[in-house]
């Protein structure tokens, strides 16, 4: 959960890994429902940013898009706006035309620079949404 005015006095202000229950997929869908919406519910968001997957991409596969697919109905049905946000809409938010120019303005940032690289996808989606 990332909180602020502008990308400069942004931060993160929770922050958890978890894992789906074991079960069916069903069930495991189902759970993943209800954080969304715990989520949504203890932090009043006034909009959720989701980094998507993007066809052809290593990070697409069958179970991601069930689990994207879950976020969307879960935030929408919270009423919370939900932006996705893709490469091409990532580099346009921080104004760069390839990736190396992109890593270049997020590293200059001091909240993605103080973020784990494995972590920083959903940080960087978040800050696309908020104004620079």
């Amino acid at each position: 959960m990332v909180e602020g005015d502008d990308r400069a006095s942004a931060s993160v202000i929770d922050s958890a890994r978890v894992t789906a229950p074991a079960g069916s997929r069903g069930e495991q869908l189902g759970w993943a429902r209800k954080e969304i919406l715990e989520i949504l519910s203890r932090h009043a968001a006034d909009v959720v940013a989701l980094r998507a997957a993007e066809p052809g991409g290593q990070a697409n596969s069958l179970p991601r898009a069930e689990v994207e697919g879950v976020v969307q109905e879960a935030v929408a049905s919270a009423g919370v706006e939900c932006r996705r946000v893709v490469a091409a809409s990532l580099r346009s938010a921080f104004s760069a035309k390839k990736k190396a120019e992109l890593d270049e303005a997020l590293v200059a940032m001091p909240l993605v620079a103080a973020t784990a690289k494995t972590r920083r996808d959903p940080v960087t989606a978040a800050l696309a949404v908020i104004k620079a």
